[in-house]
């Protein structure tokens, strides 16, 4: 089977990908107690005739199952819907927001992937030594401490005791930026705002080590799991007999090999890190998407809900396929089928 045909076949399972996430999502979130309209009015901000007018406007008034329906209808053709307790679509709202999540995100997974390969290339490469001894104490520690955590103990030693970086937000108040893309370090860079450039970069620091921490420690426990496997091979024996430098035999023949799990870690991890930004968010004031869950979530948004939640199963399903891809860049003997 040729790339381009299983590319398309890849993205003919969005659809009932799609249908699968928001049917479990719509049904979850029915199933919380509480009304929308009476949380976003309160109990006795509002007549029965005014709450019954607003169920009707947002479709509330209509069985369970015609109103998924609908939405499903509308989000085949690209509606998202109103959210409930904000004035605007559920598109706009999340547009407005995914630029915090992605430089969030984005930062992580390339601090998450620089680290964790690095420390795991070096811990297989001096195995049993103690290196190799920390990093796997370094790894075991980051697998097993919650999120949310360390975030806070972050908080607490380097915003609260030491003072050194910021501890919410993503900009001073006192700094002004010219917005652009929406990412706050790239349009400090495109506009030469320096000041803003090292804040933006201070406010980044905290959020996204926290969230780079657990997927940080899982890519260097398979970086260097995988690298053991390899460097115990007869052609790395080989390579090393001929009288190749070391640098060499590690960098140029064995690290190819030991990627493609690696690999595999890393595109899974988009997905982690735009899950786990809903608790990092949260802790660190971060305006993103997934704070904005948290807070649709307590109001019963639905729509809101179900749309970043959609976005969210968008961003998994395209990483695996990113990594199916490089599967066949990195080995030719991967085959399509």
């Amino acid at each position: 089977m040729k790339l381009r045909d299983y590319i398309a076949r890849r993205l003919l399972l969005l659809i009932p990908t799609i249908i699968g996430v928001t049917l479990v999502t719509f049904l979850l979130t029915n199933l919380m107690p509480g009304n929308p309209v009476r949380l976003l009015l309160g109990e006795r901000a509002a007549s029965p005739e005014t709450i019954a007018a607003l169920e009707a406007q947002y479709g509330l008034d209509r069985p369970l199952y015609i109103r998924y329906f609908v939405y499903l209808r509308n989000l085949f053709m690209g509606d998202l819907g109103m959210a409930i307790h904000t004035p605007f679509p559920v598109s706009t709202e999340i547009m407005a927001r995914l630029p915090a999540t992605i430089e969030l995100g984005v930062t992580a997974l390339v601090l998450a992937t620089i680290v964790g390969i690095a420390v795991g290339i070096i811990s297989a490469v001096r195995s049993n030594r103690l290196s190799d001894h920390v990093s796997r104490v370094f790894a075991l520690t980051g697998v097993s401490m919650p999120v949310f955590w360390l975030g806070l103990m972050l908080l607490l030693l380097f915003y609260y005791r030491l003072g050194w970086l910021p501890g919410m937000g993503r900009l001073s108040v006192s700094i002004g930026l010219e917005h652009i893309t929406g990412l706050h370090t790239i349009d400090a860079i495109l506009t030469g705002n320096l000041t803003a450039f090292v804040d933006a970069v201070k406010h980044l620091i905290l959020p996204a080590f926290c969230l780079s921490w657990l997927e940080m420690a899982m890519i260097m426990r398979i970086t260097r799991s995988s690298m053991l496997e390899v460097i115990r091979q007869d052609y790395i024996r080989t390579a090393r007999s001929k009288g190749l430098r070391e640098r060499v035999v590690i960098y140029r023949h064995a690290l190819r090999n030991a990627m493609i799990p690696t690999i595999t870690i890393v595109g899974l991890s988009v997905g982690a890190l735009l899950g786990g930004a809903v608790l990092t968010e949260t802790v660190f004031a971060w305006p993103g998407i997934g704070s904005f869950m948290v807070e649709s979530i307590s109001f019963k948004d639905i729509p809101v809900v179900l749309g970043i939640t959609v976005v969210l199963a968008f961003a998994n399903i395209f990483s695996n396929l990113i990594v199916d891809i490089l599967y066949g860049v990195l080995d030719p003997r991967v085959r399509y089928g």
